[in-house]
This record gives C-alpha cells, structure tokens and sequence, in this order.
C-alpha cells in the first residue's frame, strides 16, 4: 500500500510543479516583451566605445567606424550607432573624416547612412564632413 501511495504522489505533485514552473516562465517572458514593444525589431546587444575597422590586403588600415553607442537589430545585419565618427585612411595618412550624431551601418550592403537627430536640438541634424589633401 505504501509504495503504492508513494508510486502516485510523487509523479502528480512534479506535474503539478512542473505546471506551474511553466505558467511562472510564461508569464516572466510576456512581460520582457511588453519592455521592448515600442521596438519593431528588439535590439539584440548594446556596445559603448564600439569600432569596426576594415584592413587593405597589406595590413594598413582603411576605414575605421566609430561609435560612442552602437546596437545591433534583432533579425538583420544591421547597426544602429550614435555619436559617430567614420574615418577613411590611404597610405596610413587620414583622407576623410564623417561624423554624425546618429548613423545607420548595414554589414550585408556595407553602406552607411548618416543621420543626425533634430529631436534632440544636438548637431541640429547635420553631418560634418572632413576633407584632407594628401
């Protein structure tokens, strides 16, 4: 009788924790959603200090993508980047200098488009574009 009683209550009281294990983890993943609706796509990670730099076959550095804050999107090859600074190089020796208070840089296409942000009355939405002769 007793291995009986032990061979049913043991197996219903880990279903009924196992229930409710479900319904507790269900709940907890409804509410990260509700944090992240005003995304379309939720950020995947957030960078601080981030750089993305691309080398000519010799070694010497070409470009050099930074970026203050950088997130990348969840379901694409893209980042977002904010207080950003794009930096072209041949030789060694700077050529062009870009920076924009946000910008967009797409790692499938590897185009970049420059925003800036007039919300926030900062840049008053300009790009700042330097030149130098070489």
């Amino acid at each position: 009788m007793k291995s009986w009683l032990n061979s049913i209550i043991f197996p219903t009281l880990l279903s009924i924790l196992l229930v409710i294990f479900t319904l507790w983890f269900n709940k907890v993943t409804l509410l990260v959603d509700e944090n992240f609706s005003g995304f379309k796509n939720p950020p995947i990670t957030t960078m601080y200090n981030a750089s993305i730099r691309s080398f000519n076959i010799d070694g010497t550095l070409e470009n050099d993508i930074y970026a203050n804050k950088m997130t990348q999107i969840k379901n694409s090859n893209s980042f977002v980047l904010e207080d950003s600074e794009i930096t072209r190089y041949t030789n060694g020796k700077m050529l062009q200098s870009v920076t924009a208070k946000q910008a967009s840089f797409d790692d499938n296409t590897k185009k970049i488009r420059l925003t800036g942000d007039p919300k926030s009355g900062q840049n008053n939405g300009r790009v700042e574009i330097i030149i130098n002769e070489i």
